[in-house]
């Protein structure tokens, strides 16, 4: 019969042998033809195996091993067997490298397609007002949506007293400002303090310091650059500014609908009533001038039919083109100088001083204050504002005494909007004019700032009606100052309670004879003084169109680019080296069954031991 002998070892062990053989020679004479065809000596610890893996007795014969005709043998070396079973090895090192580079790859890719939290960027505004300063903190995602930031105020903080008022005494600024600075770096993460820009925005009473005292309002608006740049944000001396009455209006305007969401984000319709524009209008009012603000649209009429831009400074009117949120409006804005809230005490006072000159009286009635109320004014205090500058007076004191007289009040007031009136008492460019104003009609407006203050101790509710709204003036302004002071107010004791019929009959007069609201468009007015606890003014608006020119903030990867293509490159070579090893440990496969047989080998090699008894045992019987 035919018998080949393989060998699985290598060096000049290697190779194969075809043997004829009648049956009855031992393995072990097998094993030495093999060695011997060769040429290398018989090594006692050589042994063969069947093609089942099974260890061939070396004593015993070719027959009595259960070999047949063309079977194959394989040479191997005793303890080979352990060896052949560690093979596997390579498939667990071939398994394992490419369960790193896949799972590697799997994991990098995650983690470079995956984003970290979303920034925050932060923003403070300092609004240097007439009667105060605020500070306002805002935050937005640093992202953006669509250009621009969303806004949401974090912290407000407010200082009493006009900053204007320290032209003459620059040193005090330091100490005005410190307190609420303080506050918004508390407000603000030390991280983002140094990316966090700072803006200070004067208005009406710094617009007015600017043309009675130009030099010392430059040195002041040094004074505040010098302060503001140690406050730790990131600052530039651009970032301090006197904002236009222009400017101040549209900010507005910006900031009501981007906070009522008519503008941005989250798109809705709030205090917009049904066939009203998309966008509500924004009424100001200040201590020094008052604002208007609203989207022009195509069709939209305006009185007169005519746009005026003759009042430089004292009087703002013009269309600008906004662009928010990738959207582009146009708004008109308009801003009066001289008809905030504390000029018109001091012109209304004026006019009583200039009246009571003629007739010779210092001791002069007042219809505005109500009965019981009476104050000194000083020449110093009244006319020192271009406002009401009048050189035809040389008293230096008088004392306004309160009579209670709506109608004489009503009146008193009315002519700050009588053209021919203010224009013989004021300079003529200080006053009152809505000529190229659009139409109110189909508009709604927030008004907010003093006109909620003063609104709201009249418990004017938005749902009140222009006749509601004049009989509570009526109501008021007929009172007695003590019947005034038992009206369960917001703010009790407050300066501007004894003065609340002149402020408010002021409210009625310019909304109705300077505005031209009536009943039918007061329906779209409401008094609000905030939205999400966001204070309206335009800081927020300011800030808001700020954020265009600050580039956005996208939250970082997680992994960034050059450590991933490190790690794709890593991960790779473990791909590359798995293959490899596959690839070996296929080689070392001698046969299609090499791993039956390797695992056969395993168990053999612990029958092998009983071999000899097994052999004993079959002699016995024999």
């Amino acid at each position: 019969m035919l018998v080949i002998i393989e060998s699985t070892i290598g060096g000049n062990v290697a190779g194969y042998l075809q043997c004829t053989v009648t049956g009855n020679e031992t393995i072990s004479s097998l094993l030495s033809t093999y060695c011997e065809a060769k040429g290398i000596q018989v090594n006692q610890n050589f042994l063969l195996r069947d093609q089942k893996g099974v260890v061939l007795d070396s004593r015993k014969t070719v027959s009595s091993s259960d070999i047949k005709d063309g079977d194959t043998l394989y040479l191997e070396i005793k303890g080979m067997q352990n060896g052949m079973f560690r093979f596997t090895s390579w498939w667990l090192l071939a398994l394992g490298s490419i369960f790193i580079a896949f799972g590697g790859f799997a994991i990098v890719v995650a983690l470079h397609l995956l984003t970290g939290p979303t920034p925050i960027e932060y923003g403070v505004v300092l609004d240097g007002g007439s009667s105060h300063t605020a500070v306002f903190v805002y935050q937005w995602p640093g992202p953006k949506w669509m250009g621009t930031g969303v806004l949401k105020q974090i912290g407000l903080c407010n200082i009493v007293g006009d900053i204007a008022s320290f032209y003459n005494n620059v040193s005090g600024v330091d100490a005005f400002l410190t307190p609420c600075l303080t506050y918004a770096s508390s407000q603000v993460p030390s991280a983002s303090h140094l990316t966090t820009p700072i803006y200070f925005g004067g208005t009406a009473g710094l617009r007015l310091l600017n043309i009675s005292q130009p030099s010392a309002t430059t040195v002041l608006l040094d004074s505040i650059r010098n302060r503001l740049s140690r406050s730790g944000f990131r600052f530039e001396s651009s970032y301090v500014e006197i904002l236009t009455g222009m400017e101040e209006a549209h900010f507005s305007w910006i900031t009501v609908n981007t906070q009522l969401r008519n503008v941005g984000p989250d798109h809705r319709r709030m205090y917009l009533r049904e066939n009203s524009q998309e966008t509500v209008g924004a009424l100001d009012l200040g201590g020094a001038s008052t604002q208007l603000a609203l989207e022009m649209s195509s069709g939209h009429e305006t009185m007169m039919n005519s746009t005026s831009k003759s009042g430089g400074m004292w009087r703002e009117d013009d269309v600008s083109n906004l662009e928010l949120y990738s959207q582009n409006y146009s708004v008109y804005s308009q801003s009066s100088l001289c008809y905030g809230l504390l000029e018109v005490i001091k012109r209304y006072q004026s006019m009583l001083i200039v009246e009571g000159e003629n007739n010779g009286l210092k001791i002069l009635e007042s219809p505005c204050q109500p009965i019981g109320h009476s104050i000194v004014v000083k020449a110093n205090n009244v006319f020192n504002s271009p406002c009401s500058e009048n050189r035809s007076t040389s008293d230096q004191e008088w004392t306004l005494k309160g009579t209670s007289n709506y109608l004489k009040c009503s009146n008193k007031i009315e002519s700050l909007f009588n053209a021919t009136y203010c224009q013989s008492h004021f300079l003529p460019e200080t006053c009152f004019s809505n000529q190229g104003q659009p139409s109110l009609e189909n508009q709604d407006f927030l008004a907010f700032s003093s006109f909620t203050i003063l609104t709201r101790e009249l418990n004017v509710t938005n749902s009140s009606s222009l006749a509601n709204f004049r009989n509570a003036v009526e109501s008021v302004c007929n009172m007695t100052l003590d019947e005034i002071l038992d009206i369960p107010l917001t703010v009790p004791n407050s300066s501007f309670i004894p003065l609340l019929c002149l402020e408010t009959q002021y409210i009625l007069s310019l909304l109705t004879s300077g505005y031209g609201f009536d009943d039918h468009t007061w329906q779209g007015l409401h008094f609000v003084k905030q939205i999400d606890n966001t204070e309206l003014g335009w800081a927020l608006g300011y800030m808001t169109e700020k954020t265009n020119q600050i580039a956005a903030a996208e939250a970082s990867v997680l992994l960034a680019t050059p450590i991933f293509i490190a790690l794709a490159i890593l991960f790779s070579l473990f791909l590359g080296v798995g293959s490899l090893l596959s690839y070996h440990a296929v080689r070392m496969r001698r046969s299609a069954s090499s791993y039956s047989r390797a695992l056969l080998l395993k168990i053999d090699d612990e029958l092998e031991r009983f071999l000899p008894i097994f052999d004993f045992n079959e002699q016995e019987i024999a």
